[in-house]
This record gives structure tokens, C-alpha cells and sequence, in this order.
């Protein structure tokens, strides 16, 4: 009976063993993807900075290049434009 009793103790110990064993690994592995997605946040926050920070270098590009003082040097400069001359016009009205 002592041996019965023996073998069931060592069965116990050997199963308590192995789910420790799954146990410990199933932390380590949760444990790195837990780092390697922290990494990956890390360098989606620091691309999504520097995208933001192109943006607002594109809206002050485009408020620059919009305004009509500058659209004006572009025209007379590059293409050649002349400032028109507006002649007043008369409007008749007959009854």
C-alpha cells in the first residue's frame, strides 16, 4: 500500500511540475510580446510625431504660397504677367 501510495505522490509531483513548467512559459512568452507591441507603439508614436510635425510644415507652406502678395511676385517674376489697368465704365440706363 505504501507503494501504491508513493507512485500516486511522484504522479502528483511530476504533473505539478510540468503545469508549473507551462505555466512559467506561457508568462515568459506573454511577457516578450507584451515588449516587442510596447516597442512597436514606441516607433508608430514617434512616426505619427514626425508626421504631424510634416503637416504643419505643409499648411504653412501652403498659407505662405497663398498669399496674394507672393501670388503676385509669381506671376510678374515667373510667367510674365503685367498688373492690369482697370478703366472705369459707364453705365447707361435708358427709361
Amino acid at each position: 500500500m505504501a507503494k501504491k501510495k508513493s507512485s500516486f505522490n511522484m504522479i502528483k509531483f511530476i504533473i505539478g511540475i510540468i503545469f508549473s513548467t507551462l505555466i512559467g512559459v506561457f508568462t515568459i512568452t506573454l511577457n516578450s510580446t507584451c515588449n516587442s507591441l510596447n516597442v512597436e507603439i514606441g516607433s508608430l508614436n514617434r512616426e505619427l510625431s514626425h508626421l504631424r510635425n510634416e503637416l504643419t510644415n505643409i499648411q504653412n507652406k501652403i498659407t505662405d504660397l497663398s498669399r496674394g502678395d507672393r501670388i503676385q511676385k509669381f506671376a510678374r517674376e515667373k510667367i510674365k504677367m503685367v498688373p492690369s489697368v482697370l478703366e472705369p465704365i459707364d453705365i447707361v440706363l435708358n427709361d
